[in-house]
């Protein structure tokens, strides 16, 4: 049998086997990345399965492998329960979760350095009273300001809603802690709801009410300042907005004096511009931009905090820092606030072939590394990253025709929107909220990476550190006349042994015989004559002195040489 003939017999056999196992991974790959509302759903289906249908031993039955089991989907449900049950009325809430370390017999919570937070940088966060202790776990040292979210205004009269979350505040020790590490604490003033705003901003009353009683209580715990936090604003009220901030910013300079800090929230879309920013910015020390819950938005389903979208010109944070920016935003003096938190929906497959998704419930990043980043092999999931919102997603879809969608942001995606607050030239960003990533410290390591320095400035650092090197250099500054003089001998000391040895023809002959050898006596002499004449106050000061000291000791150096190699040429 020819080899030709065996070759134009296999070869083909070879192609289709290749060109078969291709179509395979490709039919994968399209199963994959279905997304939930696309209408090219079952045209995708209808092309994979003929595909398949091509590959020798493939059935139907094969099409269930892209499939969760419902006991995945259970998993979910019973989490869910105990997820509710654990944080009652706070949808947002987490579970407290730090991070034991048996070996050592410690909790630990990030793998953060001792780095801090680069001068004229802000890294600002929240802590909701639904956290409770889990400040204790927080990085402090990558913490510029912390929000404490607290004081729910009483429209009617300016008061508090919320008794036992203020009750928290008097008693927290977090303001404390977070000032051991120069982190800002601020009591933050929220009032959500165009009726709300309105009905509080139209009694000028409960302004003073709110106000006085604010400032007692930053007062109380030697507080850093207040964050005000008003949501859904209409248009009337933007004078009336203006003279409430200008009054609550007066009464709470006049009790924090010198040090205190004023923030304002801004939602992520201002259609109305209700807010004034030129004058907000000059009664603020900063302005922290919302850049999260467009999912709530019609054309923003599934990414919380989409970085762009498909549609052009779609909700999202490049769009909210392209408008605030025509509206007079000073970037220098903002801050773009991120989410720690994604949302979850619920499908179900129509006729059609796509699914009717709705939305589920938020989920925090520590929840999203439990539930779907597998700990063993039983359910490998995948998430796809869409390039444009920047938001990761899991699609899971089970045999009941049902389906769970995750969008969430990881610390690659973070990275990116963090990015894109430093390339609009931002003071920083925000993190809605502190402790929502426990236990997770990749976040972290990409906060430090993008605002941390390693140099901590100490303003006397022999006694505000008592380490072992400061103590010695303590002791070296007190006795320096001591030690110069010490120094002093011990180099005359060398010179003068050098002089004695050097009148032994064998030692010169030794010390000389090669280049290197000179080389490094000359550099030694240098060493030891600049700072001896310099001590001795032979050279006058500045660079001319340091300057004739050095050419000083090459020309000894070099005299030295010369008197050597005359000395051999004498030698017997």
């Amino acid at each position: 049998m020819k080899p030709t003939y065996v070759i134009s017999k296999i070869f083909p056999g070879i192609a289709l086997c290749l060109l078969l196992a291709g179509c395979s991974r490709e039919y994968a790959s399209m199963k994959n990345s279905v997304r939930r509302v696309s209408s090219e759903y079952t045209l995708l289906q209808r092309t994979a399965e003929r595909l398949m249908k091509k590959v020798p031993g493939a059935d139907k039955k094969s099409d269930s492998i892209l499939l969760s089991p419902i006991e995945h989907k259970k998993l979910f449900d019973r989490y869910s329960f105990l997820y509710s049950s654990l944080n009652p009325g706070n949808p947002e809430g987490a579970a407290d979760r730090l991070q034991w370390d048996s070996s050592g017999g410690v909790f630990y919570y990030a793998d953060s350095t001792r780095r801090r937070i680069r001068r004229g940088a802000e890294v600002y966060g929240w802590h909701p009273t639904w956290m409770g202790e889990r400040w204790r776990g927080y990085p402090m040292q990558l913490i510029t300001t912390i929000s404490f979210f607290a004081y729910m205004v009483d429209p009617a009269t300016g008061g508090y809603l919320n008794p036992e979350d203020m009750d928290m505040w008097r008693t927290t020790e977090m303001v404390d802690s977070a000032h051991q590490h120069k982190t800002s604490v601020l009591l933050s003033v929220a009032c959500s709801g165009r009726e709300q705003t309105s009905l509080f901003l139209s009694r000028e009353q409960s302004w003073s009410t709110l106000a006085d009683s604010v400032a007692r209580l930053v007062q109380l715990k030697q507080a850093d300042g207040v964050e005000i936090n008003f949501q859904d604003l209409s248009a009337d009220d933007r004078l009336a907005f203006l003279q409430f901030v200008g009054q609550l910013n007066t009464r709470v300079r006049a009790v924090v004096a010198n040090r205190s800090v004023i923030t304002i929230v801004l939602p992520s879309e201002d259609p109305e511009r209700v807010f004034d920013l030129p004058e907000l910015h000059r009664m603020a020390d900063f302005l922290v931009v919302q850049g999260f819950e467009y999912d709530q938005e019609d054309e923003a389903k599934g990414a919380v905090a989409p970085m762009m979208t498909e549609q052009g010109d779609g909700p999202s944070l490049d769009r909210t820092l392209r408008r605030y920016a025509e509206s007079g935003l000073d970037p220098e003096q903002a801050v773009l606030a991120l989410p720690l938190y994604g949302s979850q929906w619920r499908g179900t497959l129509d006729p059609k072939g796509y699914y009717n998704q709705q939305f589920d419930r938020k989920v925090t990043y520590e929840e999203v590394r439990k539930l779907y980043v597998a700990t063993d092999t039983t359910y490998t999931l995948t998430p796809n990253l869409d390039p444009w919102s920047m938001t990761n997603n899991y699609l899971l879809e089970f045999p009941d025709s049902t389906s769970i969608e995750c969008w969430f942001d990881d610390d690659y995606t973070l990275s990116r929107k963090i990015d894109l607050a430093l390339a609009r030239k931002l003071k920083g960003v925000g993190l809605w909220a502190l402790g929502y990533e426990q236990g997770q410290p990749e976040i972290w390591r990409v906060v430090r990476d993008k605002f941390a320095t390693d140099t901590v400035q100490v303003r006397d650092p022999v006694t505000a550190v008592k380490g072992y090197p400061v103590r010695l250099a303590d002791w070296m500054l007190r006795h320096r006349d001591l030690l110069m003089t010490a120094a002093v001998a011990f180099a005359i000391t060398v010179v003068v042994a050098f002089f004695i040895a050097f009148t032994d023809w064998r030692v010169r002959a030794s010390v000389f015989y090669n280049g290197f050898n000179y080389f490094l006596y000359i550099l030694l002499s240098t060493v030891l004559l600049v700072p001896l004449l310099s001590y001795l106050g032979l050279f006058g000061a500045g660079g001319i002195r340091q300057t004739a000291a050095f050419l000083t000791g090459i020309l000894v150096g070099y005299f030295i040489f010369r008197l050597t190699k005359a000395m051999q040429m004498r030698r017997p």
